[in-house]
């Protein structure tokens, strides 16, 4: 409960939704009243007892799907309604959406906690957002794209592998400067036609020897690469 203590409710204003338990509890704290507004995305017995902890002419608001209650057989004097937020319209979601980032802006409202994966790791977090230990927001991001106007670097350019992965990059990454290294660079074997095949895919290649265990040569190598053709990859 760290996360909403720190928002500043104390232990009279927070329960678990895991069980139906939170029903006694706020009843005693409210003296066996219940709550003058309810909000509610439960289903089943938990909107049960959501229903049974709203005081008399209190307000039950559902935003849940899946649990939808006729609201004139609901008794006890409750007023219940059900929303979908799409009802209040285009203009007036914009106005909402508008004041809450100037709330953000403001200070007075902070953003949720945020955990990201690459897309790639996708399962494995869902596998983690199904624990439900989480507090805010789980994002999957996708891999940014191949930039074809910087220069990519491949070490190992010219031995059997960096060509494979090479062409790879000009035919279906869109990459057109290359940078390929090797400790014999364009001494290597058959390099030649390597860069003749490349260039005719449309790339622009250079071949340079480097011994990336070297730091010095490394910084030299990278130093020269042109401002106006960056190192992207």
């Amino acid at each position: 409960w760290d996360v909403l203590r720190g928002l500043g409710l104390d232990g009279d204003h927070i329960a678990s939704s895991r069980d139906v338990g939170f029903e006694e509890k706020f009843r005693a704290v409210t003296g066996g009243r219940g709550m003058d507004v309810v909000l509610n995305a439960l289903a089943g017995e938990f909107v049960d007892a959501s229903l049974r902890i709203t005081a008399p002419g209190g307000r039950f608001l559902e935003m849940g799907k899946t649990d939808i209650r006729d609201a004139e057989s609901v008794g006890g004097g409750v007023r219940y309604r059900a929303f979908d937020l799409g009802e209040a319209g285009p203009e007036r979601i914009h106005e909402m959406l508008r004041d809450l980032v100037g709330l953000f802006i403001d200070g007075v409202l902070s953003p949720l906690p945020v955990r990201v994966w690459d897309v790639r790791r996708a399962r494995e977090a869902f596998r983690f957002m199904s624990q439900a230990k989480h507090v805010g927001k789980i994002v999957l991001t996708m891999p940014s794209r191949w930039n074809p106007e910087g220069t990519v670097l491949v070490t190992g350019g010219t031995g059997g592998l960096g060509r494979v992965l090479a062409r790879h990059l000009v035919e279906s990454r869109g990459v057109r400067r290359l940078l390929l290294v090797s400790r014999r660079g364009p001494a290597s074997e058959g390099v030649d036609a390597l860069c003749a095949e490349l260039e005719g895919l449309g790339a622009v290649v250079e071949v340079r020897a480097c011994d990336v265990a070297d730091r010095a040569q490394v910084e030299g190598l990278l130093a020269s690469v042109p401002a106006e053709y960056p190192l992207t990859a």
